[in-house]
C-alpha cells in the first residue's frame, strides 16, 4: 500500500500517472510474484482505506499563501466596499474543453483527494462565465487562448 499512497505510477516505472486496478495488479505481480484479479484487487484497495477519485488539477504555478490572503483578507475588504457603495460583486470564470484534461480516477485514501501539478500551456475552445451569489450569469465562447476585453453588456 505504501508504493500506492507515496509515489505515482510512472515513479515505478509505469508508463502511466494514475493508479487504476490494472496498474496495481501489475505492481503486486512484479513484486511478490502473486495473481490476483482485477476485482479483488480493487477489494484490496478498500479494505486498506483507499477509494477511486477523481482527480483536483492545480496550476505549479498557484502560490497557495496568496490564495488565502486574498480569500481572508482581500475578498472580505472587497465585499465590505462593495456593500458600502451598493455594487454588485460578479465572479468570472473560464472553463473549457482541453487536451489535458484528466478524465480518469485514482485510487488514494479515503477523504484524501490527489491532486496533479501541471502546466496552464493547453488547447482549448474555452468559455467564460460571470455570475454573482444568487443572481444572474452569462456565456461566451471562443476557440484559441482567452483573451479578456472589458464589455458592459457581458
Amino acid at each position: 500500500m505504501r508504493w500506492v499512497v507515496g509515489a505515482g505510477p510512472s515513479g515505478l516505472q509505469f508508463d502511466v500517472r494514475l493508479w487504476t486496478t490494472r496498474v496495481v495488479k501489475e505492481l503486486i505481480e512484479r513484486e511478490f510474484g502473486v495473481v490476483y484479479s482485477r476485482q479483488w484487487v480493487g477489494e484490496l484497495l478498500r479494505l486498506w482505506g483507499l477509494s477511486a477519485q477523481r482527480l483536483l488539477v492545480r496550476a505549479y504555478e498557484q502560490d497557495q499563501v496568496r490564495v488565502e490572503a486574498w480569500r481572508r483578507v482581500e475578498y472580505p475588504a472587497l465585499r465590505a466596499a462593495a456593500k458600502e457603495a451598493g455594487a454588485k460583486i460578479f465572479f468570472a470564470d473560464e472553463d473549457g474543453v482541453r487536451n489535458d484534461y484528466h478524465s480518469g480516477t485514482t485510487w488514494a485514501p479515503v477523504g484524501k483527494t490527489p491532486v496533479v501539478r501541471g502546466t496552464g500551456s493547453r488547447v482549448s475552445v474555452s468559455m467564460i462565465r460571470r455570475s454573482r451569489r444568487g443572481g444572474s450569469c452569462a456565456s461566451s465562447w471562443w476557440k484559441a487562448r482567452p483573451i479578456l476585453r472589458y464589455s458592459s453588456g457581458f
